[in-house]
């Protein structure tokens, strides 16, 4: 896999892989999407990652992806079908941090308490 490509393509549906740290997984954020080829004169887009999401969750954004082509059997004739798309999905990727700050690890270490408190 080449790592300075962005989207996964599959027809006209791309999926990318989003980042997000282990706080902002539990908490929920708001992550900045690449910009689809074809679609550079849009604004740039926002998706709400939802507090509790979990890695690997796939998030669907209906109609952002490639325009879907009109097709004559098995011939794609280039022409656009009524300007549909396909969909961009964004697949979540938390990151759990290598090395933790004394600050980061008491608190971790506080949370940690409380969990084993719930059980």
């Amino acid at each position: 896999r080449d790592p300075n490509r962005v989207f996964e393509r599959n027809g006209a549906n791309l999926t990318v892989t989003k980042r997000v740290s282990y706080a902002s997984a539990c908490l929920g954020t708001i992550v900045d999407l690449p910009v689809v080829p074809g679609q550079e004169n849009q604004e740039a887009m926002r998706m709400r990652v939802p507090a509790g999401i979990q890695h690997g969750t796939t998030l669907r954004v209906e109609n952002r992806g490639l325009p879907v082509l009109r097709r004559r059997g098995s011939v794609v004739l280039g022409k656009s079908s009524g300007g549909r798309r396909g969909d961009l999905y964004v697949r979540i990727a938390i990151d759990v941090p290598q090395k933790l700050s004394a600050e980061q690890r008491a608190l971790l270490e506080q949370l940690q308490a409380l969990e084993e408190g719930d059980r």
